[in-house]
């Protein structure tokens, strides 16, 4: 909620246009249960947006860590290759599922090089309200992503 809120702002504050939005499980590996939420087995979900800036398309990756097992920052990616999406996008999860929740930054590395892939953390939440932010918050990390995006152009 805190994310599509963050979105959002992105698109009324600065006037990002969301191409499109996913929202995929992560596949299951061989003893791996990473793909799973602890707190009830279900699916453990990746978000995928592409979103246009100015002429600029970057897709965000946010996994869903609402079990606390993991702290993972909202990936931006500013591709070398769109047209290989599809396929990167698949050895993206197959890795972070591998790498128990952690983002793959070789991958990243080939797929976007260098400094053209960023993490952005979440913004800290209140102990008694774990997840959820203030709206201050959420404008912060909105202004953080549009600002890392204008350097990596």
């Amino acid at each position: 909620q805190c994310f599509q809120k963050m979105l959002d702002q992105l698109v009324t504050q600065y006037g990002c246009i969301i191409k499109s939005k996913q929202l995929r499980k992560l596949p299951h590996l061989a003893r791996c249960k990473k793909h799973l939420l602890t707190t009830d087995g279900s699916p453990r979900c990746v978000a995928v947006i592409e979103m246009l800036v100015e002429k600029t398309v970057f897709h965000i990756l946010e996994v869903d860590t609402s079990d606390a097992i993991s702290s993972l920052s909202t990936q931006l990616l500013l591709l070398n290759s769109p047209n290989l999406w599809a396929k990167k996008l698949g050895e993206i999860e197959r890795a972070l599922i591998k790498k128990s929740l952690v983002w793959p930054s070789h991958l990243f590395d080939q797929f976007c090089g260098k400094e053209k892939f960023s993490g952005i953390s979440h913004p800290k939440s209140s102990s008694s309200d774990k997840g959820l932010l203030d709206d201050d918050s959420v404008v912060h990390w909105a202004d953080r992503f549009h600002r890392r995006m204008k350097t990596m152009v």
